[in-house]
């Protein structure tokens, strides 16, 4: 047995190295929608190491970004798990009806194989898959680069009900719950690019802790060489607005973990923000 897993350890190692060369190097970070390449070191290659003006940029991009998301109300704290899931859009592979808001470090679910979820923040407005997060085979050295499936959720604190619009943007195939109601969802169509703000929902937000999940589902990620930058990121993006010019709601809270049966206090103040 103590062979056995060393070998299938030797053989990940193996794969995950192949694919790094295949690759050319190591994958770099998404870059940001509407950003040019080479505008920063979002669309510079990987592993290169910039020079002062091309930093200046980056810092200018990233703040730029970031003002964005304050002044816009954006969206930006979430639990997500790194790998994908191999399902099309129309398969559940979570039970997505006990998809209940987990403490992070959990399972989303108790269905066998369900991904455990962690936290993420971004500094932009939109929230980012990557093709080198498609699920790999370690026994084949192959990666699935169709019909890739993640799931990301947060809690949106509001003082009082209030009803309000959610604007939502998503690459391909989606579905959005708040409050375990299925409020919009694209399943068919086939792949289709991120555009900010593309869907409007009336919502009605309890007063307290709102439970928001995203479903993505990719029908191609991938593979490293491709030419379309559409089939190597991902992106979505949500914001809450009061009327149809998009009047950001500005009283709400956004956390990860609001349950004191969580533990972790500090974390969970240090990440909690107004929007």
């Amino acid at each position: 047995m103590k062979v056995k897993a060393a070998t299938n350890r030797a053989l990940g190692l193996l794969c995950s190295l192949w694919a790094a060369l295949a690759a050319g190097m190591q994958p770099g970070p998404a870059p940001m929608p509407g950003v040019a390449p080479g505008a920063g070191m979002e669309g510079l290659p990987p592993l290169w190491l910039p020079g002062p003006e091309a930093a200046q940029a980056d810092l200018a991009a990233q703040a730029l970004a970031t003002n964005n998301v304050q002044e816009k109300q954006f969206v930006v704290h979430w639990l997500y798990h790194y790998t994908g899931i191999g399902a099309s859009i129309a398969e559940d592979p979570v039970g997505e009806a006990g998809i209940t808001g987990r403490c992070s470090n959990m399972p989303i679910t108790d269905a066998p194989n369900a991904p455990s979820m962690y936290v993420t923040y971004s500094w932009g407005e939109t929230i980012s898959t990557s093709y080198y997060q498609a699920p790999r085979d370690e026994s084949s050295c192959t990666t699935r680069t169709n019909d890739v499936t993640f799931y990301k959720l947060t809690w949106v604190k509001s003082p009082t009900a209030q009803s309000v619009q959610a604007w939502f943007g998503s690459s391909d195939y989606f579905k959005l719950w708040i409050n375990g109601n299925l409020v919009g969802s694209r399943t068919t169509g086939g792949p289709k690019p991120y555009t900010e703000e593309e869907y409007k929902y009336p919502v009605t937000l309890a007063a307290g802790w709102n439970l928001i999940v995203v479903r993505q589902t990719f029908p191609q990620l991938g593979p490293s060489n491709d030419p379309n930058p559409d089939n190597l990121y991902k992106y979505f993006s949500l914001r809450f607005v009061k009327d149809s010019s998009g009047t950001p709601v500005t009283n709400l809270v956004a956390t990860f973990d609001p349950d004191p049966a969580c533990g972790e206090p500090a974390r969970d103040k240090a990440y909690s923000r107004r929007f």
